[in-house]
């Protein structure tokens, strides 16, 4: 019995700091618009996505520091060149690699006035069709 009990009180104080915490973070709010929970949704995903580049560019950073610092004088300028022209190629193969949820694949349609399905396009199809307009050299959003 007493077992039983001290997990009530536990689990009674787990639900008040949920509360308390949902409180501080909403602002005592009870009703939210389905616009706002998107908007922080689509936030988060663009927060996640800039730290994902930020560690990519830290790492090729770091990767193209310690080649350079190992190669001689005349060789950097080689180097760079090459560096350079691989990092287009793999930006481009980072396009293609990008997969994005469905609703941001939409959004972006729509930024660019393009009809968001085809007659019998399915969710990659749409994806590549996104990716093309990209390469194109439309600017996204």
């Amino acid at each position: 019995m007493r077992g039983k009990k001290k997990e009530r009180i536990i689990s009674k104080q787990e639900i008040l700091k949920k509360k308390q915490s949902l409180k501080e973070d909403t602002g005592g709010r009870k009703f939210f618009k389905r616009s706002e929970l998107e908007q922080k949704q689509i936030q988060k995903l663009r927060d996640q996505e800039k730290l994902e580049l930020q560690a990519k560019s830290n790492r090729q950073s770091s990767s193209s520091s310690s080649s350079t610092t190992t190669t001689k004088a005349s060789a950097t300028a080689k180097t760079s060149s090459t560096t350079a022209v691989a990092a287009t190629t793999s930006s481009l193969t980072d396009e293609q690699n990008i997969f994005l949820p469905r609703q941001e694949v939409i959004r972006r349609l729509r930024f660019l006035k393009q009809p968001i399905t085809l007659f019998g396009e399915d969710d990659t199809a749409r994806l590549d069709r996104l990716k093309s307009f990209s390469i194109a050299g439309f600017a996204l959003p």
